[in-house]
């Protein structure tokens, strides 16, 4: 073969034609592309942890451009092991409200750090019970919580078992997050088809900020507020007036 013909088989391009199969994710639609832009420009910077089911999220924030300014890092602690050493502890139960919570704060603590802004730091963490290889014993749903040092927000998600595939289901999930976090932090709204069961939200007055944010060391607040939503656990002295 002669140099010049080496050269053009070097530089040929070779155009290979995708096809859709039943494993491929099902793209972002354009309202959930306008809801990904508003996140992107909302003003704050996020710490996603998800356990595996609801990682369509993540992959939907990166595929519309300026992701940078709002995703700081993103985990999938997959593994048990991975998820007790995200949370420091040991989960009494891999998809519950509990964990879905303690992921979030892990993840707004961690954004606290990464961030240049810490009053705009935020923590989402998404744990799921999705379709498998194997028949589950219990329902496929799904937690979703955001935490910041203004509010916390959870919510979840009830799928109908048999009805989707693993694929299907990882969408819905995906989609859940991205209207979640666009109620918490972005004016933006998506229509959702599924069953969202009653979300709980807990504001944290002025008074409580300077604490999470670690620049007070008390703060006056009223006990029976404290358990209005079971997201954390304030550890100290308290005295009656």
């Amino acid at each position: 073969m002669r140099r010049k013909d080496r050269r053009a088989a070097r530089g040929r391009r070779v155009s290979l034609r995708i096809r859709r199969t039943r494993t491929t994710p099902a793209l972002m639609d354009q309202v959930g592309q306008q809801l990904v832009s508003a996140l992107h420009v909302c003003g704050r910077q996020a710490v996603i942890a998800v356990t595996g089911g609801g990682s369509l999220a993540i992959s939907d924030l990166l595929s519309v451009p300026g992701a940078s300014a709002f995703l700081l890092e993103a985990r999938v602690p997959y593994a048990p092991a991975a998820l007790t050493e995200w949370l420091g502890r040991e989960p009494e139960q891999s998809c519950s409200r509990e964990t879905a919570l303690a992921m979030a704060v892990v993840a707004w603590h961690r954004a606290t750090k990464l961030s240049t802004q810490p009053d705009h730091a935020i923590g989402v963490g998404c744990t799921a019970a999705l379709a498998s290889n194997r028949p589950k014993r219990g329902e496929h749903r799904a937690w979703i919580a955001t935490h910041s040092a203004n509010a916390t927000r959870l919510v979840g998600l009830s799928l109908a078992k048999g009805q989707r595939d693993r694929v299907s289901e990882e969408r819905l999930v995906a989609r859940a997050s991205r209207l979640h976090c666009s109620r918490s932090w972005s004016p933006a709204v998506v229509r959702l088809c599924g069953r969202l069961n009653p979300n709980g939200e807990q504001s944290r007055p002025t008074n409580r900020r300077g604490c999470w944010l670690g620049r007070s060391t008390r703060c006056m607040t009223d006990i029976a507020s404290l358990h209005a939503l079971p997201s954390s656990v304030w550890v100290g002295q308290w005295r009656s007036n």
